[in-house]
């Protein structure tokens, strides 16, 4: 009986760290093409594993995030008690996101895809500044939500909106990446995150 995850079987080779030294390059053969394992032992007992990389459970080029729930909050404008809420149900209905939260519920970590998925469900607020030569405050709101971006201008007193819809999260990556160093250069400040007005 083969395991696609874990290393509980109870068939393997074992060898003590010393062979291991020697024989490396052999056991990482047999691992990619034969697909065996082979378990490290010192002193007897097994402390590691050669294992073939598609039967571990996550790829060593994964990005994990660590952040706080209070800072999602702030940054989609959504409760605590939402983010916590959304977090349960990837943890619940989504087997392929790694997120996971702290026993004090205070701090997340998740993957890539489930750190996508939490923040197209919650949307995401950025907000730039910058007061202009007629001593007004101008401001530039950047609202995020699924795959929709707007963008609400207020310049000189004249508000303008714009929303693109169905983007891929690259290509609202991108956008706002592109549009924070645009109004960076004509003196904006990023206001960091702020609450959504839905």
């Amino acid at each position: 009986m083969r395991f696609k995850y874990g290393l509980n079987e109870p068939s393997g080779d074992e060898v003590g760290l010393d062979e291991a030294r020697v024989q490396l390059t052999d056991l990482v053969d047999r691992a990619e093409r034969a697909g065996d394992i082979t378990y490290l032992t010192r002193n007897g007992r097994r402390v590691a594993a050669v294992v073939p990389l598609d039967r571990v459970e996550t790829p060593p080029d994964v990005a994990i995030t660590l952040t706080s729930v209070a800072i999602i909050a702030e940054q989609t404008g959504a409760s605590v008690e939402d983010v916590r809420a959304v977090i349960g149900r990837i943890k619940d209905h989504d087997d392929d996101e790694l997120i996971e939260v702290s026993d004090d519920g205070e701090l997340v970590s998740m993957d890539g895809d489930a750190a996508e998925l939490l923040y197209a469900q919650l949307g995401q607020v950025v907000r730039f500044t910058r007061t202009n030569e007629q001593g007004e405050q101008d401001t530039v709101v950047f609202t995020v939500k699924g795959l929709d971006i707007t963008e609400t201008s207020t310049v000189n007193g004249t508000t303008r909106t714009r929303t693109d819809t169905g983007a891929s999260m690259r290509d609202i990556d991108a956008y706002v990446n592109d549009r924070s160093l645009d109004l960076t250069a004509e003196g904006y400040v990023e206001e960091g995150a702020s609450t959504s007005e839905d």
